[in-house]
């Protein structure tokens, strides 16, 4: 999401794991990114998928993780 609305938004007929993701970010979010952008993740498993991290930075964007929950 950026300032201006929702890019490359995608409807999945299921669960999402890291293959999903990863082709999303692949196929999907890295086509709108540029230089400079910053991707904002949380800890979840299928966010830490290397290839992941690998097409956002390719495309010149920092991937940040928001820091762990904590209920207390």
């Amino acid at each position: 999401m950026r300032s201006t609305g929702f890019v490359a938004p995608v409807c999945i007929g299921g669960a999402i794991n890291g293959d999903v993701y990863r082709a999303w970010v692949e196929q999907h979010l890295a086509k709108t990114l540029r230089p400079g952008d910053i991707v904002v993740m949380g800890y979840r498993s299928s966010h830490k998928v290397q290839r992941i991290v690998e097409a956002i930075a390719a495309v010149g964007a920092e991937v940040r993780y928001l820091p762990p929950y904590s209920p207390a």
